[in-house]
């Protein structure tokens, strides 16, 4: 009898010991963090979704799961403008460490609205309704949607991207080799506003202005004259460590 003694404590032991760890176990507070992002858009039938990021410390949290997400709206703070959005997936991309506590990143993917016009919203609001009912607002940044009639796909042998520092929050420069010459060139631009550029043996190098907002996936439109071409939303940079970069543009906010 001794002798089994030993191996009946050591489940025992384990077991108050599993009990021990899961009842001193500090509950998470559950917080979310946006990144203000220029969220630009190219509206055309190749294009079909829309993507706005969040970092969760919860991993359970029902604002991730795509069947607990009843409505989105991104609106305007006065509640001007505003689009419903329909959610088809969240993606797992990869977690951050901010202020010792993991949080990890989601991606919200859309389907892209039908426009038949431009659509832009300087400081924009995400709502997310959840399907038990609980209401969400979080600001994202910017929100646009570019309606392009008449656009030609730029025909590119390399894309590519620069940043003045590593450690800035956003590319400044983007740097596109066309396979041909595309022609004289009169205006680029992203969203509404015209950019500094060059174009020298088909290499054009455009200049992205300085900004508070967070700018990596962006479309390009490019008027010569005879044509308009564009680029397509690309993603340029696969950031890691973006919330330690975007320390002055973000936004955080604790969950009920």
């Amino acid at each position: 009898m001794k002798k089994i003694i030993p191996y009946l404590l050591i489940p025992l032991l384990l077991t108050l010991l599993i009990l021990l760890i899961i009842d001193n176990k500090e509950e998470i507070n559950p917080k979310v963090i946006t990144i203000d992002t220029n969220h630009s858009y190219l509206y055309n039938k190749s294009n079909t979704t829309i993507d706005i990021s969040l970092y969760i410390n919860d991993i359970e949290n029902p604002i991730i799961a795509v069947d607990a997400i009843a409505s989105s709206v991104i609106r305007d703070a006065n509640n001007k403008k505003l689009i419903n959005l329909e959610i088809k997936e969240v993606l797992y991309s990869h977690n951050e460490v901010y202020l010792k506590e993991n949080y990890y990143m989601f991606i919200l993917r859309y389907e892209i609205p039908n426009l038949n016009n431009n659509f832009y919203i300087d400081e924009a609001y995400l709502d997310l309704t959840l399907s038990n009912n609980t209401s969400y607002t979080f600001k994202i940044g910017s929100f646009n949607i570019i309606y392009l009639t008449n656009g030609t796909e730029l025909n590119w042998q390399t894309i590519d991207s620069k940043k003045d520092n590593t450690n800035d929050l956003s590319i400044n420069k983007i740097v596109i080799e066309t396979e041909s010459n595309i022609g004289e060139i009169l205006e680029v631009y992203i969203e509404s506003e015209p950019l500094n550029y060059s174009y020298i043996n088909n290499t054009l190098i455009i200049s992205l202005d300085n900004s508070d907002l967070y700018t990596n996936n962006i479309p390009v439109v490019i008027t010569t004259s005879d044509k308009t071409y564009y680029l397509n939303n690309h993603q340029y940079v696969k950031d890691y460590d973006l919330i330690e970069k975007a320390k002055n543009s973000f936004n955080i906010y604790e969950l009920n």
